[in-house]
This record gives C-alpha cells, structure tokens and sequence, in this order.
C-alpha cells in the first residue's frame, strides 16, 4: 500500500500536527495564528516533501536515529512497530550507539535513548509516521509516540539514501570444507531409481506406516547421493532424505499407500508424463510440491514438528529471498540469516502462523531469553530447508558441520529453476548416449532421459549407476518378461535401433529374435484339469482302461494326462468305481488344508501322493528341499519382492494349512518380513462329538479328512475344527455315515 504524507498525517490531532510543523519546519505559531487540521495537513505535505529540506533533516540525525531509519528503510519503508524495536534495541544491546542530541532534542533528551524517544524526535522532524494496522481503521497517534505500523512516507524514499543489505558472501577463502554438491539432473536421477525400485517391488510398510530399515538399504545403495544417516537411523522418520524422497513422489502422484504398501500409480508398462518432462520442468514441479507438502516439517529434526506453523508462507518467503541471491558462489549461512532478520523478519510469524503465537508475543515483550529461542526456530528452518529439500532437489549445494549449516550455493540448477524462467524449463538438453555392447551390456552415459531408462528397464536388468552412467543387462529371462512389461520383442529391437548411437551389434539381434521366437512357440491354457497319478504305471492302467480313457484327452508326461473339457466329475465317478480314491483340488482354492507346519517351519503334505498344484503354490512360499519343503527367511524375503506382502502371505499359507498355525510359525514369518505382531478375531465352526473315538473314525475317512482338523491344546478329543465352507456337503457325509448334527 502507498503511504503518502497526507494520508498519514491524516492520523494525527491537531495538537500533534502543530509540534511537527513547529519542530520539522522550523516556524514557530505565529501570536494569534490559528491553523485548521486540513491547512495543516496540506501545508507540511508540501514542505516535508521537498528534496532540500530532506536532506538537511538528514544532517540533523544523530546516530541512534539514523540506525532506526536505515533498518525501516531495509524493511522497504515500512515494518511492524514491535519487529524494528526488537532489532534496533538488539543491536543496541550488543554494540551501543552514541546518541549525540541534536538541536531538536532540547526537550527530549531523557526518552532519546528508548526506541519510543527515538521513534518521536524522527516523527517531529516528519521522517517517520505511523499507520494503524488495518487502513479502514482509525488508529490514535496521540503524543507522537508509535503505531501499529512505522512508516517512511512515499514522498521521502525517492529522495533518501537506500541502505545495502547486510552482506552474504562466504568470504575471500574460497570454497568451505567439505561442501556437498549436487544438480537437478542428479537430483531427479535419484528420484527416479526410488521410483523405478517400487515399481519393481512394492513395499510393504510397517504397522506405523514406515518402510521398513531393509529396504531403505537396499534402496539407499542404489542412489547416486545416499541418504548418510541411514546407518544411525531407527526408522525411516529418522532418515530424513529418504523419507522426503517417498513423501515428495506421493505429492507428485508418482507413487500412492494402497492396503498397506508403497505402489507405484502407473499401469503395468506406462511411463508417467511426468518422467517425460525436461529436467528443469520436473524440478520446477518438485519445487512447487514442497511447497505446498502438508507431509514434511523442517522442525522435525529439532523435535518442533509439533508446533502449528505456516509452513507454506515460510517455504515461499524463503524461495523469494533466495531468488534475489547472487548464484553460483558461497554464501555464508549466518550472514543470510542475518539478512532474513533485515529482509523477512518473520518469516515464521507471518499471517498462518498461528503455532509462534505465545513465543512471538513473549519475545515483543522484551523477554532476551524467548526472543533468542524465536531466532533459533527461525534458524533452524531456513537451514533444515536449505541443506534439506533444496538441495535433495538438486538447486542448492551445503556444507554442514554436524546438524548445523554452515555455508550454501544456489548451483546453476537452482539459478534456472528458482527464477522459474518458463522459455528455459523446456529448453533443449543434451540426451546422453545409448551403446549396447557385444556382451549383451547396455550403457546409458550422461543424462539419458528417465523416460528412456523407464523403457529400459522394462527389459533389461540394472546392473550398477554412478553420475556418468546407468549400466543394464540384456538376457533371455528379461525378454521373456518384457510382454507383461506391455513391450514385445519387435518393439524392443525398434527402440535400441532408433535411440543408439551405434548399431546394434548382429548377435544381439539375432538373439533377442530368437528368445522372441521361442516365446511365441509358449501357449497358456487356462482353467485346464489335469489328473496326476503316483507312478506311470499306474497312469498307464488307467489309460487302459476304457471307462477312465473316454475321459482324458492326451498324456502330457508319463504321470500327468488333461482331463477332457467338462469331464472331470465323470472322471472322479470312473476312478471311484475302480476303488481309486483321487485326492481332489476345487478350482477356487485348490491347496486348502494340504499341508501341515512342524513349529521350526518344516512343511508335511496331509495326503501321500503327487500334487502338482500343491507343488507349485509351495514353491512360491517356501524354500524347496531334498527333503521337502521349508519355511525360511530367504523365502519370505523373496515372497516379498515378488509382490506378495506380509498379510497376504500369511493367508495364503493358513489356506494351506491343516488347522491353526503354530504361534511358533506366525511370530517368525512376521519377524522375516518386518511386520510387527497384529491379531485377527475370528469365527470359527466347532463339531462336538460324543465320543473322541467318532472323530478318530472321521479324520480316517478320506472324504471328510480334509474338511475337518483338530483344535491344538484339546486333550479330549471329542471336539474337531471344520476347515470347510460347504457346510451341506459335510452335514450330508455325516448323515450318511449316521451322524445328525444338532445346531448349537
């Protein structure tokens, strides 16, 4: 807003009016003169403007007052009455100022060295006015003594002096000790291997909604700028760089928590629009997505996350301070914050900040103590913001001691980016090269762009990265995945000819066509019933055998034969007249209490004989043995990074599972795959059975084995868990065997 002489002075009684005009002017009341407030008002906003008579009021100034008008005229003119009294007293404080009285101090000479006395003598000479806090309100400026607001009138700047910023140059002794630098190239280069690791491998979160420390180091190997606190951290909160790392890729809508886990929003094969996107342009979004990012607190590190503050007014104060920085030179960390106390006083404090309230009110008290802990909150989030998200984004270079910033570069990234320059976001860039080697390698060297490498990595394996170069592996396992990748053989052969600097060399093509080939000659059936024998013998008896052959298609190996479309209950009827009793698998859940787990994690087939469905859904959890099969932690683990998260795991294996599982297995499943303890409340269906004989005869019979389990613990015997849903078909094997069922 501008504040003109007359707008100001339009505050003022009349009496006020007349000791301005009688000491800034110089021109006693004439005997009998008797001035309105408009005469006033109009006659001192024509002489108190006049370049001459500034200049010699300038004269008049002693040094304590010239203080206070250099640090108004730092704040452009105009500042809160209670922040300039805390910086002029404080500089006060720490190194007095001689208050050689001028001429107009006659009468003033007691109060001239209070912030009040000072701020008056300048309002007699018409340098200073005040101003109420809100315009459309009437404010009484009664005795001269300070407003709401502190005011140079417009008029008055064009003519004085302006006073240089405090100086923020780190010095002439070259760069500091040990600085860390960084790019936006680096940067978004970094962000994109988090991404592309999630896309791998979802993962799973902990109960607190963390990612757990083992995939933090895995992931944290991986990056071109590790997070160093990893090592020392007890969780990811406590792992700061990571931790924004996710928390800016779910800003950004890259990555989302879906039922407990970190997943990628891409479809399988896509590659997000905003992978391709320049370099600039992504960090520009990054930098908007701080921000505004509800997720991350500067003050965390200090233990202040709990304080209510205006976070986003303080991130985008901070951002245009920056902006007005010389770049790509050091810059002294404390100089800056004490050019903040200049340029932003309360960046902290502004309108939202509701969370300082108390300190702030405290600290205009006067009270030395709260007001040095207000500098060091202050402190604290312009440093945790410089040597945290603007240099993990790639725009600020830091050199830290300990926890503590000691000095910064705004790098050539960041002097693009924090300028926002739109003709430059989207400016060419040099694209790197792409090589494939004889040897099956891929060399992706220099700033390939993420969209090419999110291509890549459909088909090839990442074997290492460093600033210069992401090094992959083509083989005949990563063309077979490419499909499901939504990338065909023939694609992959038109993207390396197309982007490669070099032809692709002959055997390299000549294999990926030929694994292309290979792959075509594989047909899945789905919803195909097979029916497996214990030894080929038998399998040949049955085949033989008219009655059973009418219903099998073909021999697939000397044990396994298809079973014809829709005739796999005549096969089951065929079988049992033959006094064979099949051990069926339900299309829906064909492993459903097969197994049981010994307390070390040892598997046990419930029935003797081939399963291959049971075989197959084993091996996906289990570690496979001469002896059978295993639960461990190298299963587990590798569950885990095909997608399969804890919860879903342990429900599988409890399909599995003959009965409840042993405390003893749960506790060390969850314990290998990071999930603390949880517990589920379920209803369960008891058969109680008059004699614990009778459930002996049940768990003998084939046909209800496998419907029914003992409860552990139960020394009677005459009660049995029923581990089936079809209640009528179980209630009807009892009836035909003579057993009613009561309801309970």
């Amino acid at each position: 807003m501008r504040h003109t002489i007359t707008s100001l002075l339009e505050g003022y009684s009349l009496e006020d009016l007349r000791t301005i005009a009688e000491s800034a002017l110089r021109e006693p009341q004439k005997r009998g003169q008797r001035l309105s407030k408009s005469a006033y008002v109009a006659q001192l906003g024509a002489r108190l403007a006049n370049g001459l008579h500034v200049k010699r009021q300038c004269a008049l100034l002693s040094d304590q007052e010239r203080l206070v008008l250099k640090r108004l005229l730092l704040h452009g003119g105009q500042a809160r009455a209670r922040d300039l009294r805390q910086e002029v007293e404080a500089i006060l404080a720490a190194k007095p100022i001689s208050s050689s009285v001028g001429p107009l101090d006659q009468n003033q000479g007691k109060e001239m060295g209070t912030f009040d006395g000072l701020v008056a003598n300048l309002t007699r000479m018409g340098m200073v006015l005040s101003a109420p806090a809100v315009p459309s309100l009437t404010e009484s400026c009664a005795r001269l003594t300070p407003g709401s607001w502190l005011v140079v009138p417009t008029e008055l700047r064009s003519v004085l002096p302006q006073p240089e910023l405090p100086p923020v140059a780190w010095g002439s002794g070259g760069a500091p000790a040990s600085p860390a630098e960084t790019s936006a190239g680096f940067a978004q280069r970094d962000l994109f291997i988090y991404w592309s690791f999630v896309r791998t491998q979802p993962i799973q979160l902990t109960q607190g909604g963390l990612v757990p420390k083992r995939r933090l180091r895995a992931l944290n190997s991986m990056l071109l700028s590790p997070d160093p606190l990893l090592d020392q951290a007890p969780a990811e909160s406590e792992s700061p760089q990571l931790h924004f790392m996710r928390l800016l890729l779910q800003e950004l809508d890259l990555l989302s928590e879906q039922s407990g886990s970190v997943q990628v929003t891409a479809q399988i094969g896509e590659v997000p629009a905003f992978w391709q996107r320049s370099v600039p342009a992504r960090s520009v979004n990054g930098l908007e997505a701080w921000l505004t990012m509800h997720s991350w607190h500067e003050l965390a590190s200090v233990h202040l996350s709990s304080l209510h503050l205006g976070l986003e007014d303080a991130r985008a104060e901070l951002v245009a301070q920056l902006s007005l920085l010389p770049t790509r030179a050091w810059l002294s960390a404390d100089r800056f914050l004490n050019r903040l106390s200049v340029a932003a006083p309360r960046i902290l404090l502004g309108g939202s900040n509701a969370g300082l309230t108390g300190l702030s009110a405290a600290a205009t008290a006067g009270s030395p103590r709260q007001l040095d802990r207000l500098r060091q909150i202050q402190a604290a989030f312009v440093g945790a913001a410089l040597s945290g998200p603007l240099h993990w984004l790639g725009l600020v270079d830091a050199a830290t001691d300990g926890d503590r910033l000691l000095a910064f570069r705004i790098n050539s990234s960041g002097a693009q980016v924090l300028s926002v320059h739109p003709q430059s976001q989207e400016s060419s860039q040099d694209e790197g090269t792409l090589v494939v080697q004889p040897n099956f390698r891929l060399l992706a060297i220099g700033p390939v762009p993420e969209a090419t490498l999110a291509v890549i990595e459909a088909f090839a394996d990442r074997v290492s990265v460093d600033r210069h170069a992401v090094e992959y592996r083509l083989s005949r396992e990563t063309i077979y995945r490419a499909p499901q990748n939504g990338l065909p053989v023939r694609h992959i052969l038109e993207l390396l000819h197309r982007e490669v600097d070099v032809p692709v060399p002959d055997n390299v093509v000549r294999s990926l066509r030929e694994w292309g080939e290979q792959q075509n000659r594989i047909t899945v059936h789905r919803a195909v019933a097979l029916c497996e024998t214990s030894s080929p013998s038998l399998l040949s008896e049955l085949w033989a055998d008219s009655a059973v052959r009418i219903h099998l298609d073909r021999r697939l190996t000397p044990t396994v034969a298809v079973v014809r479309d829709r005739r796999l209950p005549a096969l089951r009827s065929a079988l049992l007249q033959r006094d064979v009793l099949p051990t069926y698998s339900h299309a829906d859940d064909p492993t459903e209490g097969l197994v049981r787990a010994s307390p070390d994690g040892e598997l046990h087939p419930v029935h003797q004989g081939p399963d291959m469905l049971l075989t197959a859904s084993l091996r996906v959890l289990a570690e496979e043995r001469d002896d059978g099969f295993h639960l461990t932690e190298a299963a587990v683990t590798r569950a885990l990074s095909q997608g399969i998260p804890a919860q879903e795991y342990l429900a599988r294996l409890e399909t599995m599972h003959r009965g409840p599982l042993a405390a003893e297995v749960v506790a060390s499943v969850r314990s290998w795959a990071g999930c603390p303890a949880r517990a589920t409340l379920r209803e369960a269906l008891v058969l109680e059975l008059e004699d614990p004989r009778i459930a002996d005869e049940l768990l003998a019979d084939g046909r209800i084995a496998a419907m029914l389990a003992r409860i552990p613990g139960d020394s009677d015997g005459d009660a049995l868990l029923i581990q089936t849903h079809d209640l009528e078909t179980l209630r009807r094997l009892l009836k035909d065997r003579g057993i009613e069922l009561a309801q309970g």
